[in-house]
């Protein structure tokens, strides 16, 4: 999961506790991520291999079957489950960007100075043994490139991928149930929905 990755998406992985946690729900059970009247607000992970984002069920529409591992009667999700998820993707920098890249590219400047002739040997290109202003313009140029990238790497690897309700009101799921299963239910939801429909328009039509 990258940070490019951003915006409505549809994820499939594996359900896990946060790391700051070791375990939560019912001592009988599995680490339980999400159950209803025992945690249903609580974030967790779900990892897809290509990495990690955090959940928050609370405003999700959750659909989740008992688990026959468990034999648990209730609807739940647990650690170790595979998930399916539609929802807002957005990534959380954890490093403050007014870390400025022009102060890191000149500490580096500052450090190359004491090796003059590094410096010398990677720019002096017209071999006159010291550099012109247009040669310690690509040292500079060099050094932004370096802390630019270095500034990347640093918050891809301290950001946090979270996946919420979208702004703009499409549907956030979260369940443990196959795609397809999960297509069948609202197919059989979208029936009984028309056939109420079709009720209320009778009873209106015989109340006139």
């Amino acid at each position: 999961m990258s940070t490019g990755a951003q915006g409505y998406v549809e994820l499939a992985g594996t359900a896990r506790l946060p790391t700051t946690e070791s375990f939560r729900g019912p001592a009988h059970l599995p680490p339980t991520l999400w159950m209803p009247g025992v945690c249903t607000k609580e974030p967790f992970i779900l990892d897809d291999d290509n990495g990690e984002c955090l959940l928050y069920p609370a405003k999700a529409e959750v659909f989740a079957i008992p688990s026959l591992q468990t034999h648990h009667p209730h609807s739940a999700i647990f650690a170790g489950q595979t998930i399916y998820v539609l929802g807002e993707l957005r990534t959380i920098a954890g490093v403050n960007r007014s870390d400025s890249i022009k102060i890191r590219a000149s500490e580096m400047i500052a450090q190359w100075k004491r090796h003059p002739t590094v410096l010398l040997e990677g720019y002096d290109h017209d071999g006159n043994g010291e550099l012109d202003p247009e040669e310690w313009e690509q040292v500079r140029q060099h050094a932004l490139s370096i802390a630019q990238k270095d500034l990347d790497d640093e918050i891809l690897n301290t950001s946090t991928h979270v996946i919420e309700q979208a702004q703009s009101g499409r549907l956030f799921i979260i369940t443990n149930l196959l795609p397809e299963q999960l297509a069948q239910r609202y197919q059989i939801s979208s029936y009984g929905y028309a056939l109420a429909w079709l009720l209320l328009m009778l009873l209106a039509w015989l109340g006139r």
